[in-house]
């Protein structure tokens, strides 16, 4: 049996996307979590400094763009925006043992809208 920690993080984005041409806009909550079998030198799976770097980056991707122009697809879909998120998290994960283990979009007007797991 092995350890596993992990580290969570949400955060509030706003996300403009279009389905079938139709232009929608909402506030959802984006949780991330990320998972390692051992923790670095200071004690922790990742600095959460670090994590909110990387999600002010993404932050500033959508920022006056679509959803839709961000992923480069016509049609929106949720499960390919959370396969974007968590690619474009990996990138700045440098360590082999870390994984990204969920990507998930909720809204408080909709409830659970979409999961991502590893």
């Amino acid at each position: 049996m092995k350890n596993r920690f992990f580290i969570s993080a949400v955060r509030n984005i706003n996300l403009v996307y279009k389905i079938k041409d139709r232009l929608y806009g909402n506030r959802f909550e984006l949780k991330l979590v990320i998972e390692s079998d051992k923790l670095n030198k200071n004690g922790f799976v990742l600095d959460f400094l670090e994590v909110e770097k990387i999600l002010n980056s993404l932050e500033e991707q959508l920022k006056g763009r679509t959803a839709n122009e961000v992923i480069e697809k016509n049609d929106f879909d949720f499960r390919d925006f959370l396969q974007f998120i968590k690619d474009f998290v990996a990138k700045y994960l440098k360590d082999s043992h870390i994984v990204i283990s969920e990507v998930s979009l909720t809204n408080s007007e909709e409830g659970y809208i979409a999961r991502f797991d590893s």
